[in-house]
């Protein structure tokens, strides 16, 4: 059975809405996605096996390794020569490290080939390693946050769904102490702090953490190789070690044990070798009587191998680590998951189960040939989602790379965030990109007027409350008509937040009302005497129709379905009361102008402002107001209308590329 093709796929799995967590090892604060490499080995005969490196920011570099390296080396040999065959790449690369991404790289091949080995002999891995258990314990690894109060709220989350063993990974003592505080005495803590200490700083911290009573104190040196710094602490402290996960040979394993350096030897399938390395850890560190804890803080093939070994090879005290990361997918789906704390092991052959395909073909990580990431120019991948904000489900359309430069896409009126489409295609390459619906407009809840204030203070809090819920702690505001009053809200709340800006179509001045405002300042001053007027026109379908015509001189290039379903959207039972509560509150827009404008002539946020000169309600005199604010500002009129970004969607998604390459690198200062 012959090698006939080895696949890197680089996968990016973004955490769910509002996710928190700490800078770590493995990436910084807020991490918007988990990245993970699989392998796919193909062999002549038609088995497929699947491998896993270590991820994060090795991804591009383990890609790397398998595409130049490892793949020359394996395709066209004998796929039931695992052990030899990973001998002789090791032996042939070892002039580049044996360690690090190389490392990664070859476990996941590793691991790829015994699948296949299990799959040929139509027998689950555990069996081939020996036989074994069906189910084991295992324990939620958590990520970092620091703040005591979302480590309470994890831990009791884990707690409630069945686990009796947690893994930490925080640093500050008030956070850990908040942790066993809110777990009680009757469930395990450990604590991995990923070789933060000197020596000397972990037996100071280690007299604090005798109160906390951990199961094991994991990787708590710089360097990691210290092993007689661990065994001296290990002596002094009381509290047991762990350590093995940044430890790549056998030897060095032997080196470890022989140190009497830990409590608990922790060897990673997907970092040191894969299956053939990993299963000889184990008769080692048995002679050393010493307990293996796989390290396993990874979803996918690598989790298997480590759930696989330790059925076969563990023993009573070995558990697994299930990484408790909150994430939109996993590679699994639902075919692999805890309950009560404990784990079954797969039974199917080789590692009992294939990646979801779906995963992976919506979720990939593109990276070029050099190693560098990359996305497709035009991806149509959109995402619509919700959150809940304030008791309101928030829908929103997101789409690109989450740890990109944020665009916050403020929509109009009578629009949604459905208005932001071509760009949610188009820029997703470069940019993160999310646009929420208002409440009372998309597919957002839309309480009743009496239920809830429909004002443009309401709504912008609203809207920093969605930041929050997803985390945007920087973006850039794009804004649109009712986007505009929205946005300077924001902006002024929240300055330190705003990037850039980017008006379309939205006013701050006087000077951009046109004479069609005559008669909405008039509901203004009477709303009772005007509201009739005000509903059988400003909500009516020649207007709404009107919004997006203008005075366009080509009028049938225009979509009517657009006002159409607009149209409809003002026809639902009781919208007219929402929308004109919220038009009546357009007057504090107007009065805030003055505060605005000086805003922008304070700060001199980097802007690009984008017009369509057939706009019948915003007249193009608003763009010279704005350049007066902003000498600096970049200003393109354009031959389109009020929703400009429908009838120029590849010129406005160049100026806005163009523009944010210019000016992120050099980010704002803003004050209130």
């Amino acid at each position: 059975m012959i090698i006939a093709d080895i696949e890197a796929i680089p996968l990016r799995i973004p955490f769910k809405a509002g996710t928190k967590s700490d800078a770590s090892a493995w990436g910084d604060s807020n991490l918007p996605a988990a990245d993970s490499l699989l392998v796919k080995v193909r062999t002549d005969q038609g088995l497929v096996g699947w491998g896993e490196a270590f991820g994060f920011r090795a991804v591009a570099s383990a890609k790397l390794a398998i595409d130049q390296l490892i793949a020359p080396l394996c395709v066209g040999q004998n796929a039931t020569r695992i052990e030899s065959l990973m001998r002789d790449v090791q032996k042939k690369l070892h002039i580049y490290g044996r360690g690090g991404a190389l490392a990664f790289a070859i476990s996941a091949v590793d691991i790829a080939l015994w699948d296949i080995a299990g799959k040929a002999a139509n027998m689950p891995l555990c069996r081939l390693l020996g036989g074994g258990a069906t189910e084991l314990p295992c324990y939620a690894s958590m990520v970092r946050f620091s703040n005591p109060s979302l480590v309470r709220t994890s831990v009791r989350q884990a707690i409630d769904a069945g686990f009796g063993t947690l893994k930490l990974h925080e640093i500050a003592l008030p956070a850990i102490r908040a942790a066993r505080e809110e777990a009680g005495p009757d469930i395990e803590l450990t604590l991995d702090v990923n070789c933060l200490w000197t020596l000397y700083e972990a037996r100071q911290t280690a007299e604090e953490l005798k109160a906390v009573d951990l199961k094991w104190l994991e990787e708590p040196l710089w360097p990691p190789e210290n092993f007689d710094g661990l065994a001296e602490l290990r002596r002094t402290s009381g509290i047991p070690i762990a350590a093995g996960e940044n430890v790549y040979t056998l030897t060095d394993f032997e080196r470890l044990l022989a140190a009497r350096a830990v409590d608990f030897v922790q060897p990673s399938p997907a970092k040191m070798g894969g299956v053939s390395e990993l299963r000889k850890v184990f008769p080692l560190a048995a002679i050393h009587n010493i307990p293996v804890m796989l390290h396993s803080f990874y979803d996918g093939p690598g989790l298997l191998a480590a759930i696989h070994a330790t059925a076969a090879l563990g023993t009573a005290y070995s558990m697994t680590e299930w990484r408790w990361f909150d994430l939109q997918a996993t590679i699994y789906g639902d075919a692999l998951s805890p309950n009560g704390g404990r784990i079954s092991v797969p039974q199917g052959s080789g590692l009992g189960i294939d990646p979801d395909p779906d995963v992976i073909q919506d979720l990939p990580l593109e990276i070029n040939d050099d190693g560098k990431l990359r996305a497709d120019e035009k991806s149509p991948m959109v995402f619509y989602r919700t959150v809940m904000v304030d008791g309101l489900s928030i829908f929103y359309r997101e789409s690109g790379r989450p740890d990109a430069p944020t665009l916050l896409l403020l929509h109009g009126f009578p629009s949604s965030s459905r208005m932001y489409e071509p760009l949610l295609t188009r820029l997703s390459a470069h940019f993160h990109l999310v646009a929420p619906d208002y409440p009372g407009f998309g597919h957002s809840d839309a309480p009743g007027a009496k239920a809830f204030s429909y004002t443009f203070d309401h709504i912008a809090q609203v809207m920093e409350h969605f930041t929050e819920a997803l985390g945007l702690d920087r973006y850039t505001l794009y804004i649109q008509d009712y986007g505009g009053p929205v946005g300077f809200r924001l902006a002024i709340a929240r300055p330190e937040r705003v990037q850039a800006l980017i008006i379309q179509n939205a006013v701050a001045h006087d000077e951009g009302l046109g004479p069609l405002w005559q008669k909405r300042r008039e509901f203004w001053a009477d709303r009772a005497a005007n509201e009739a007027d005000l509903r059988a026109n400003f909500l009516s379908f020649a207007a709404t129709k009107q919004r997006h015509i203008g005075s366009n001189p080509n009028p049938e290039t225009l979509d009517p379905d657009r006002w159409t379903d607009e149209f409809a959207f003002l026809s639902r039972p009781g919208e007219a009361d929402i929308q004109s509560d919220l038009f009546y509150d357009y007057r504090t827009n107007v009065t805030n102008y003055l505060a605005w404008s000086a805003w922008l002539r304070l700060n001199q946020p980097p802007t690009l402002v984008i017009w369509g000169c057939y706009d019948p309600s915003f007249l193009v005199a608003e763009t010279a107001a704005y350049q007066r604010d902003l000498p600096g500002a970049e200003v393109h009129i354009l031959d389109a209308g009020h929703f400009a970004l429908y009838e120029k969607p590849d010129e406005i998604s160049k100026l806005v590329g163009d523009f944010l390459g210019r000016t992120l690198s050099q980010p704002a200062e803003l004050e209130q």
